[in-house]
């Protein structure tokens, strides 16, 4: 299932994780539990760890997603690598080697700790900064939740993981005879998560009576940049798209910036307020747009992340881009394919009935303009039963281009994709 939903105003990230089974399971009372587990403090070494897992995983997956036919592209590798890893947490066997070799986890036993220390670090980046014209700012909240059949017994090192290291509080719902019940509850919070920037992220028919968890993860950021661009500089030029040249208004700006280069490529880096968050554009040479983002690796965010400070003459095109995606096929391409079957384990998460994962759902939509980013993205995983010297340089962004948005101080890859029409059309 997929949805495309266009929205304005902030960069919110929503992860929801949904499980289902085709057995029975005893519906109990209430609809709170809670578990009385403190979320465990971690640090930037751990943070780190898991950046370079998540960075590992979303370039392996932009790998097959982009391309200039591919048109534009919008994905969260740390939203999806999230969701993945909360439900790495109740796999067993051969299920959750294959998760750690897509996730490209080192350390099984470490992992959530790991994406907790992540959590934690990109929670610290909210904050307010003096800018030339007014204060700057920064604003970044997270939450996780989980919504689960009633009478569903999970096991306690499960309930305890995502208690200790995502903060996740339970929620009891009954999905078996009240899913249309249970749907608008879930909604909601996140709605109340994203300053109802994501109003209604369940539709319709997303859950039914084989649901049995759903694992939420909410993620909310307004980020301005730390040099704006000036509106009055912004002026309508030609884009070279695939299908055609495209008129699209661009943002101009000359200063000093990270620039690298590479073969067959050039990059910029573009700063948010308070030098913590940075977007790279990075924009392959003329006919290399497609040798050169299917080969994205490590080494080229090494280079990028040893860009030196240059004067840098930008024109970069205002853009949005919307995105919606099944990876069911692309995780399972990638190394992942017994979660999917009746093969699969989940026997981490209950004993009372066999889980495989059915589908996991992106989308995401991401607004850059002169004052900073804003952007929405959700993942649904659903299971049921079975400094040197100064150079000049100019940059004028007007063909197909890839956009990496990371955390800076841990290098995580948070949002990337790729922009082959400014103008949204196909």
């Amino acid at each position: 299932m997929m949805r495309r939903v266009r929205r304005g105003g902030v960069f919110v990230l929503v992860v929801v994780t949904a499980l289902a089974a085709c057995g029975t399971a005893t519906p109990g009372a209430g609809s709170e539990a809670r578990v009385a587990v403190a979320q465990a403090p971690a640090g930037l070494l751990e943070a780190r760890q898991a950046a370079g897992a998540v960075n590992a995983f979303g370039l392996a997956l932009l790998d097959r997603d982009l391309g200039t036919a591919d048109g534009n592209v919008a994905l969260s590798p740390w939203s999806i690598a999230t969701a993945l890893a909360m439900v790495r947490a109740g796999a067993e066997g051969a299920t959750a080697t294959e998760i750690d070799e897509v996730l490209h986890i080192a350390d099984p036993a470490g992992i959530d700790q790991e994406m907790d220390g992540l959590g934690l670090q990109l929670a610290s980046r909210t904050g307010s900064f003096p800018g030339a014209n007014g204060p700057l700012t920064v604003d970044f909240s997270a939450g996780n939740r989980v919504y689960v059949q009633q009478g569903l017994v999970l096991q306690p090192p499960f309930r305890t993981t995502l208690a200790r290291d995502y903060g996740a509080g339970v929620g009891l719902v009954d999905f078996k005879t009240a899913t249309e019940s249970a749907r608008p509850q879930i909604n909601a919070w996140v709605a109340d998560q994203t300053h109802n920037r994501i109003a209604q992220l369940l539709a319709p028919g997303t859950l039914d009576a084989l649901s049995r968890l759903v694992l939420v993860n909410a993620v909310y950021l307004q980020a301005d940049w730390q040099t704006p661009f000036a509106k009055d500089q912004t002026a309508d030029g030609i884009f070279d798209a695939p299908g055609g040249d495209v008129s699209v208004p661009f943002m101009h700006d000359t200063d000093l910036r990270t620039y690298a280069s590479g073969d067959g490529w050039q990059a910029v880096g573009l700063t948010y307020a308070g030098g913590q968050l940075a977007m790279t554009i990075l924009v392959p040479d003329p006919g290399r747009y497609d040798d050169v983002v299917t080969h994205l690796s490590a080494s080229v965010l090494a280079a990028v992340d040893d860009a030196q400070e240059a004067e840098v003459d930008l024109a970069l095109p205002k853009f949005e881009v919307d995105h919606a995606v099944s990876l069911k096929q692309q995780l399972s391409a990638l190394g992942m394919p017994t979660a999917f079957t009746d093969q699969a384990d989940f026997s981490g998460i209950t004993t009372q009935e066999r889980l495989k994962l059915q589908d996991v759902i992106h989308e995401a939509d991401i607004t850059v303009d002169e004052k900073g980013t804003v952007a929405a993205a959700a993942t649904a995983a659903i299971i049921e039963g079975a400094a040197a010297a100064i150079r000049v340089e100019q940059l004028v962004v007007d063909r197909p281009f890839v956009f990496l948005l990371r955390d800076v101080p841990t290098g995580a890859l948070l949002f990337a994709g790729q922009v082959t029409n400014p103008s949204g059309a196909a």
